[in-house]
């Protein structure tokens, strides 16, 4: 069975200090096996990150643009109001698992009735995890 894979290290929100590009808002996409071989290869061949890759092919779209089409993103662009990055972290699961994810996360989230949230502040004791901020 043919899987598409998003091929990135674990993404995690830096110390606000720290700065830099890793504190910028996170993507992620699906491509077709042969983009992302196509992605990687062009970022070894120029020695830079795939991220800039990324970007300067953008840069090249929009210049290449008919000068009203490019006009108009470029407004938009301006207009638009930057976005933080979500507090959340990309995963991916076998399918077979959907399911059980999903239904976790919907134990862990909004507890259905007084059991679950016992085992849930159970669950979280024994690993040592801070509960929803609501529940806590």
């Amino acid at each position: 069975m043919q899987r598409t894979v998003i091929d990135f290290p674990a993404v995690t929100k830096p110390d606000e200090s720290a700065g830099g590009y890793r504190s910028w808002p996170k993507i992620g996409i699906s491509l077709p096996p042969e983009s992302k071989k196509l992605l990687r290869t062009l970022a070894q061949v120029m020695d830079v990150a795939e991220w800039r890759v990324v970007e300067q092919a953008l840069g090249r779209f929009r210049d290449s643009m008919p000068k009203g089409a490019a006009a108009q993103v470029s407004a938009a662009v301006a207009r638009s109001k930057p976005q933080s990055a979500p507090a959340s972290i990309w995963t991916e699961c076998p399918p077979e698992l959907a399911g059980a994810m999903k239904e976790f996360l919907r134990f862990w989230l909004t507890p259905a009735n007084d059991l679950e949230r016992k085992t849930r502040a159970l669950l979280a004791s024994m690993l040592k995890l801070p509960l929803p901020d609501k529940d806590s």
